[in-house]
Formats: structure tokens, sequence, C-alpha cells
């Protein structure tokens, strides 16, 4: 229900067109806030943090605002010791002169007399009127007329007042969405993926590491639509398997599957994963020089069970250690598991299937198409995720580097906007390895090249400070840590009232967004996913 002001002349609903005034401004101060002191006759129980205000300044400046903070103060502390001997219409007519609520507002945008609306430089004078913000003046802020506008939601408390950002300004830079588990990331990103498909704003290339967007988005009672079941972005998206018996298990044919061959792997595809599989430097040392005696064969060579006749002849020359050998044997020996990393072309499938090859994906991305690769029964298989992942990625960067290039140059198209969506981003950026994986220099520097990350993540303590800094726009839930808060609004102005805003949302179906993609911080009830499965049979369990 829409929240109602009740004040002495009848009740004034916040979902309304019309503004009402709730107290004028006595104090404050463009870093901390302005301080309001509110009117008699406004229940201060229905004011909440994170409301927007719109405060009337002089000769035709308008500033909007967030509610920071919210307390009671008063003239006479006297009272305080009679308050259980007064009665009660007296004690009525004390609140709010005596005793009054106070609210302090952190100034966002300001209105020009021209009608220009920007950031917040000044403040607007001594008893300037504050009004809760309309629909009209949140309309007036936040209105996107583009052809790219996507409802996101409605702020926080105003079932009426639906919020949109522009899908655009999402993929120009890296975004990210933070929350702890369950809060329901996966239920804001895949819709907003959908809407980026079937608009035609980027192609997305999506690691789905908990088989989420291909088919099916499992809910805690419901089941829900994939990309590849959703009609309006079907045609747009492949799906990419790495596991042929899980495909057959729940009755899907992925438009392809993917092999990694043998001697596509380099030393740059494993140094990335030393801390996961417990490489030392001497090791990593090791692999590039077994990439340097043996080429593109050094793979296979470790991974087999037994030394090959081209180990045994690095091992008697003491090109290699014998300790370091069987070591990065016991390292590396996961990989032989992976059935689709292979030395031979293909996998055995039936006739109407067939696989990809990574030059293959990067063609498909660069021509418009969006791909998930669907992990299948290695969705909890961290190792595999990470390198997967990671191995995709790089030659991705590669090629729109050249790409690029090429366009610049006057000899190729430009190559279609490309936007990666990542999973436990913090593996891939932690503070130790960021700047050995690719995720880290595309988050970096890679928006010149047409290539920025959507990631998802509920560890953004992990993630290295300076790769936080380039994520310009940030979609956060509820988080507790307070490392992760912190972690969360680095590199972002004014961090105290964003931090009150965050711990103050509900663990599930709220948000706050902020950064390049809105022009000031909103939170927001989250728009609901509604794309229920109907035929359960096309549920199935991991």
């Amino acid at each position: 229900m829409p929240i109602s002001f009740h004040v002495a002349t009848g009740m004034h609903d916040m979902t309304t067109k019309n503004s009402f005034t709730i107290g004028k401004v006595i104090g404050g101060n463009l870093n901390t806030g302005l301080i309001v002191r509110v009117d008699e006759n406004i229940a201060i129980e229905e004011l909440t943090s994170g409301n927007y205000f719109k405060i009337i300044g002089r000769d035709g400046y308008v500033f909007y605002g967030i509610a920071e903070n919210i307390k009671l103060s008063d003239m006479d502390k006297k009272i305080y010791r009679r308050v259980n001997t007064i009665p009660l219409d007296m004690l009525n007519f004390y609140r709010g002169t005596s005793v009054y609520g106070l609210l302090t507002i952190k100034p966002i945008l300001m209105e020009t007399p021209m009608g220009e609306i920007k950031n917040t430089t000044s403040i607007p004078s001594h008893f300037s009127s504050v009004e809760i913000a309309g629909q009209d003046d949140i309309k007036r802020i936040f209105s996107n007329n583009s052809d790219c506008a996507y409802k996101i939601g409605n702020l926080i408390g105003n079932p009426d007042l639906n919020i949109y950002i522009d899908l655009k300004k999402i993929t120009e830079r890296s975004t990210a969405v933070f929350g702890k588990s369950g809060s329901g990331k996966t239920f804001f990103v895949l819709p907003l993926i959908a809407e980026i498909i079937s608009r035609k704003v980027c192609s997305v290339l999506i690691f789905d590491m908990h088989n989420d967007y291909a088919y099916v988005l499992k809910g805690d009672k419901e089941n829900y639509k994939g990309l590849k079941n959703l009609e309006k972005c079907s045609d747009k998206v492949k799906v990419i398997s790495l596991d042929p018996m899980f495909s057959k298990r729940i009755n899907h044919v992925p438009d392809a599957y993917l092999n990694i061959f043998y001697d596509q792997i380099l030393p740059e595809d494993i140094e990335p994963l030393s801390s996961l599989i417990a490489l030392t430097d001497v090791q990593i040392n090791t692999i590039y020089s077994l990439y340097r005696n043996l080429e593109s064969s050094w793979f296979p060579h470790i991974i087999v069970d037994n030394p090959s006749p081209e180990i045994n002849k690095l091992l008697s020359t003491r090109k290699l250690s014998d300790a370091t050998y069987h070591a990065l044997n016991r390292n590396l020996s996961r990989f032989g598991q992976y059935k689709f990393i292979t030395s031979r072309w293909g996998f055995e499938l039936a006739d109407n299937e067939k696989t990809t090859s990574i030059e293959e994906i990067c063609n498909d991305l660069a021509r418009g198409y969006s791909i998930v690769i669907e992990f299948g029964r290695y969705s909890n298989d961290l190792l595999a995720y990470l390198f997967v992942s990671n191995f995709i990625s790089r030659r991705i960067h590669q090629k729109y580097v050249q790409l690029k290039e090429l366009y610049e140059g006057g000899t190729s198209a430009e190559p279609k906007p490309l936007i990666i969506v990542v999973e436990e981003a913090h593996k891939f950026l932690e503070k130790d390895i960021a700047d050995y994986t690719v995720f880290g220099t595309i988050a970096r520097e890679m928006r010149k090249y047409n290539v920025t990350l959507l990631l998802i993540d509920q560890r953004p303590s992990s993630i290295d400070d300076e790769v936080m800094s380039q994520i310009s726009t940030r979609i956060v839930y509820s988080l507790t840590d307070e490392n992760d808060i912190n972690a969360v609004l680095t590199g972002t102005a004014d961090s105290n009232y964003m931090k009150n805003i965050i711990t103050s949302l509900s663990t599930k179906k709220q948000a706050v967004i902020f950064g390049y993609a809105v022009p000031a911080p909103l939170p927001i009830d989250v728009v609901e996913y509604n794309e229920k499965i109907v035929d359960y049979s096309l549920s199935y369990s991991a």
C-alpha cells in the first residue's frame, strides 16, 4: 500500500502528483546534509530513510535530496522529567512545539531557474520549504524517454513511482550487482539481460555457473523461464554446453558443445588459478619453461599418470626437477577429468548435435548473438568455472582488440559492444590475482575495445580496490558485513549516508542503485520476475 501522511487537515498521499510541505530548513551544510524541522502536523513515524524530498529554494532554485537520518529533538528537556504526570492532551500540545522531529536530507541534485538539473553545488537558504517528492518530481529527475528505458522497480515505500534506467548506460561501462546469497541478484540480472538482448543493445556472454540463465531459473517454490524459453530473445541466444550428459538428462539440446583442445592451453590460462590449485612460484615458472621446451604439447605431458619420453628427457638433462614435476602432476591432474578438454576433435555426438570452437564463439558475439556457457555437472566445480571463464575471456579480449584496431584503421566494421556476465566475481578479481586475470584487464581498460563486465558477487570486500574503482554502476542488495559495505562504497562520495541506506534494506527484493547509469542514488523495491514456467516438464534438478 502507498505510504499516507496523516495531518491535521486530513490525509496526504505520497503517490499524488502534487507535493506537500513537511517542514522547513533550519540549518545544515553541503557535506553533512540539511537539517529540517518537521511540521507538527506530520506523523514522523511515516517518514523513512531513503525517501526523496524536494526543497524549494529562492529565485527559482529547486533542490532534491534523500532522507539520511531522522531523530527527535526538543527545546526544553525539563519536560521529560514530568512526562508521566502531564495529561495526554497537553503532551499532544507539546509535540511539534517544545519537542519535535528533525530530518537530515542529503542534497543530491539541484534544478536551476533555467530548468537544468545537475549535481548539487550549493544549498537552499534558511526556512526553505521541504516537500515529499511527488510522482511528477520523480519523473522529472529520473524520467528516461530513451528506447532503452527499462523499469527496474519502484521507489521504496511507493509502488506507484516507477524507476527506469537506460540499458545503454548499464552496458557502456562495467556494472556490478552485490548482495548476500539469496537476496535476489539472479532474479534481477536475468530479466535485465533479456531486455538488453531483445532490444539489441549489445551482445552478452554469460558464464552460467549454476545453470540458471539458459533454460530454467530455479526459485524457492517455482521455476522461471531462462533466456532460451523467453520468446522475445530466444532466437538471439545460443547455449553452449560443457556437458552432453547433463543436457541429455534434462532433455535439452544446446546449440553446440564446447571443446577446449590441449594444444590451445597456455601457461597464462593456468597461472590465475595458482591459489586454487596450490601452485608455487617455482611451479609457475616451470610451467612457462615447459611451454618453451615442448611448445603447444606441454599440457598433456604434465597431466598424464606416467612421465612421457619428452618429460623423461627433460628430467635426465635436469631441465626439469623431479620433485617439481611430480608436484605439478598432482596439482594439474584434475584437468584430466574434464571431458570438455580433449586432444581429439569433437565428442561422440548424435547427428543433430555439433561442437563449437573459441573462434566461432568470438565471431558469433561480434555479429550480435548472445551466448550462455552452461556448465552442467561442473556447476559446483570452482576450478572448471574459473578455468573456462578465464580461458574464453582471454581469447575474446584478444579478438576484440584486433577487431577494434582494424575498425580504427578503416579495414573492418566496428565489433558489436559486448558485456560479459561473471558470477563469483571476487574469485577472478581478488587482490592477489586481479593483475593476472583477463577480467582485471577488462575492468581497467576494455571499455575502449567495446567490452565491459557485469559482475555478480556476494563478497565485494575480496575484490581488488583498483578494479572496484572501475565499476561505474553498482546495484547493491542487503549486505551485513562491514567490510563488504565499505568495499561497495569504494570511490563513492558521501559514503556515510549511502551506508545508512544499504543497512536499512530488506533482506530480499530491495536494492540501491547508484553510479553512472542514474543521476542520483535510488533505493528501490526491485521489480519481480514473473515469467513463470507453466509446463513443469521443463523443470529439472541440477
